[in-house]
């Protein structure tokens, strides 16, 4: 029995309104196959007047005249918006069926509307606010408020309701996976953003529990340096001391080292890990144990990862080791590479572990090493990706002037350059990607195990690529979804191929 891959109209469509037509089916048979791929695209919108939401979850767009927008399209429902509407402040929950966003009035007051409804007023509400939590049910923005006619404080307002005020609260917000709980930074002693600020204190505030006050050098818990634990039980961040940092895990000061980043939670929210540095030396710390020590890497080195198996069983980290690399794995050293690159590392199951490494220098070459095995050297490669049973592996790379798929150590076919994937499909029998067919030409062909369907002229716009992380993925065993930009009409669209056996 054959293949056949069938690419038929979304599910669902963004657009513009009025919800512009899909594209009429076209049908091709590749003779030598025998595959019939009929192609149906679904118009989500035009490039120029759509959006994708920061979080890169949905579309918008905006109608209106000028700067003056009367009404949004929201996942194509249209939505009215009220006057003094400013837009970089909307904001959609992760389903898509709640938004908010921020109004001025003509008395420079600020409110937030949500759902339609209009929240109170205030003098201020501070920058990226507001923010939903992960599962949409909550809604908290940080506003200034008067507790007396000549002072002037911050609080939290979640769902409509005002917490406790406080001289100044840190400018940012963050709730656990689950939404159950919202931490936050805020002072009693002064202003955090004040000129020579000097002897004041930051207070840790979880589910609007005061917790303890941390001295506040200018840089204490940054956003990125505070992280729950993927169950939303566990609470873990970086204060600062005079020049010490130490990692506060579920309210348990650690021991002092002079910098700390890249905290992590393992997947069953058991470990916590991050890099360590005191001196010129790192390591990386799990559950308060300390690992071997490396060099540290120069100013200016992208932050790097530590990764925890799917199974919470194992970690990994690359480590520095004079002027080589090392991939660690559970505290091993690997062999030295002039760079990894480690991706994802683990397999679904936790069972192997894989990256991309540079092998040669002179020229440059590179592999993709699994489970210790240096596989064939190319020009360049991409970090391998693993079907979710971890039995098959796939990456990009790149012999001369030619660039194609390895798919379980199996070229296909060559490319003039990689667009998107590859990924498996959830039982591991499928895999796809998208390529270009030249430097040249600028449109892209969907490849699904080794068959090309060619959608209308499809192009990834950056944008997309860069912001939603399901945009090219299978949504079952034999359904991928995908979205894109088709040529030369500059229009997003949404494409499902869906793959079937037998001949048709």
């Amino acid at each position: 029995m054959r293949a056949s891959l069938i690419v038929a109209s979304a599910l669902f469509a963004v657009a513009v309104v009025p919800v512009l037509p899909a594209s009429a089916p076209s049908s091709s048979v590749d003779n030598n196959l025998g595959l019939h791929l009929i192609t149906t695209v679904s118009v989500l919108g035009d490039v120029n007047g759509t959006m994708p939401t920061p979080d890169g979850k949905h579309l918008l767009s905006f109608r209106g005249m000028g700067d003056v927008v009367g009404a949004v399209v929201i996942d194509g429902k249209l939505t009215e918006v009220l006057p003094g509407f400013i837009r970089d402040s909307l904001v959609v929950s992760s389903d898509g069926q709640r938004f908010a966003y921020k109004v001025m009035t003509d008395a420079h007051l600020f409110s937030i509307v949500l759902d339609g409804v209009v929240g109170k007023a205030y003098e201020a509400i501070a920058p990226a606010q507001p923010v939903f939590s992960p599962d949409g049910k909550q809604l908290s923005y940080i506003a200034d408020v008067k507790p007396s006619p000549d002072k002037s404080e911050q609080c939290i307002v979640t769902n409509g309701v005002e917490g406790k005020s406080y001289a100044s609260i840190w400018p940012w917000l963050k709730y656990s996976p689950d939404g159950k709980h919202l931490f936050y930074a805020a002072s009693k002693t002064g202003k955090i953003f004040s000129p020579g600020i000097s002897g004041i204190s930051l207070g840790v505030v979880l589910d609007g529990v005061e917790g303890k006050e941390y001295p506040f050098n200018g840089g204490s818990m940054p956003q990125q340096q505070v992280t729950f634990s993927p169950d939303g039980k566990r609470l873990a961040f970086v204060v600062w001391k005079g020049k010490e940092s130490r990692a506060v895990v579920d309210g348990v000061e650690g021991p002092s080292y002079d910098d700390i980043r890249s905290l992590v939670f393992s997947s069953d929210s058991k470990k916590v890990a991050f890099f360590a540095t005191r001196g010129h030396q790192r390591m990386v710390v799990v559950n308060g144990m300390e690992g071997p020590s490396f060099d540290l890497p120069s100013p200016g080195v992208a932050e790097e990862p530590i990764i925890f198996s799917p199974d919470s069983n194992h970690f990994a980290y690359r480590a520095l080791v004079g002027k080589k690399y090392r991939a660690v794995l559970d505290g091993t050293q690997g062999k030295e590479y002039t760079s990894i690159d480690l991706g994802t590392g683990f397999s679904p199951d936790g069972g192997h572990f894989a990256y991309s490494a540079q092998v040669g220098d002179a020229p440059p070459s590179f592999c993709v090493v699994v489970d210790k095995v240096e596989g064939k050297s190319y020009v360049s490669v991409s970090p391998p990706v693993f079907s979710p049973d971890g039995h098959r592996i796939a990456y990009w790379a790149q012999a001369e002037r030619k660039t194609m798929v390895v798919v379980d150590g199996v070229e296909g076919e060559a490319f003039g350059r990689p667009a998107v994937g590859p990924v498996f499909s959830p039982d591991g029998r499928h895999v796809a990607y998208a390529a270009q067919r030249s430097q040249a030409d600028p449109y892209q062909v969907i490849v699904v195990d080794g068959v090309e369907s060619t959608p209308d002229s499809i192009v990834f716009d950056p944008r997309l690529a860069l912001s939603f992380r399901d945009i090219f993925q299978f949504v079952d065993f034999n359904t991928l979804r995908f979205m894109a930009v088709r040529m030369p009409d500059r229009e997003y669209v949404r494409v499902t191929v869906a793959i079937q056996s037998g001949d048709h």
